[in-house]
Parts: C-alpha cells; sequence; structure tokens
C-alpha cells in the first residue's frame, strides 16, 4: 500500500511539473501529458483496490470515511483535467493540470497519513 500512494503522488507531482513547465511556455495540454495521467489514474485505481483488500482483511484505519473520500477524490480529480484539456487548447489547460495535480498529491498525502495513523 504504501509504494503504492508514493509512486501515484511521485508521478502525479512529475505532471504537475510537466503541466507547469508548458504552462510558462505558454501551451496547451499536450496528449502524452493525458497518457501519462491515465498511467497515474491506473496507479491510484490499484491503490484503492489493495486499500479495500486490506480492510476486507480487517485492517483498521482511523477514519475508513475520509480514506475512502480521498480516494474517490483522487479518482474524480485528473479526468476532470483531462475532459478540460480536451475542451480548452489554451494554456489555462496547462495550469489546470498544474492545479489539479497538486491537489491530488495533496488528497494523496492525506490518504498515506490516514492510513498509517
Amino acid at each position: 500500500m504504501y509504494l503504492a500512494i508514493w509512486l501515484s503522488a511521485a508521478l502525479t507531482g512529475v505532471l504537475a511539473l510537466w503541466a507547469a513547465y508548458f504552462a510558462i511556455v505558454d501551451r496547451a495540454v499536450i496528449f502524452k501529458q493525458l497518457i501519462f495521467a491515465a498511467v497515474i489514474e491506473a496507479v491510484v485505481v490499484v491503490t484503492a483496490i489493495i486499500a479495500g483488500i486490506h480492510q476486507a482483511r480487517g485492517y483498521v484505519v482511523s477514519d475508513a470515511i475520509t480514506l475512502w473520500g480521498y480516494l474517490l477524490t483522487c479518482l474524480i480529480l485528473l479526468p476532470i483535467a483531462g475532459a478540460w484539456a480536451f475542451v480548452d487548447r489554451t494554456r489555462t489547460s496547462s495550469i489546470a493540470m498544474v492545479i489539479v495535480s497538486l491537489s491530488q498529491v495533496v488528497c494523496l498525502w492525506r490518504v498515506w497519513q490516514i492510513w498509517v495513523a
């Protein structure tokens, strides 16, 4: 579980830096970034599956509702940014991707904090 959380947070941080570079040079999100976001989304899905399996086997977290709220938020954020990137082909899509990526890193940090508490 720890590896999945840290891997998804690290990949999301890389996406945030990549999107920030594109925002600085006044470019829109490109398809490669959306594919990278889909890979991150797959890692978050694996993280959620691992969390579900652990909880089904009796692992007790300090606040399960908050944990699942953060995980579901992580599953929703990047698709919203991807949809925005398809609709808006300007620098704003890169800025939105940066904001969403940083928000997702914070959500994943909270998932880790709840998991280890």
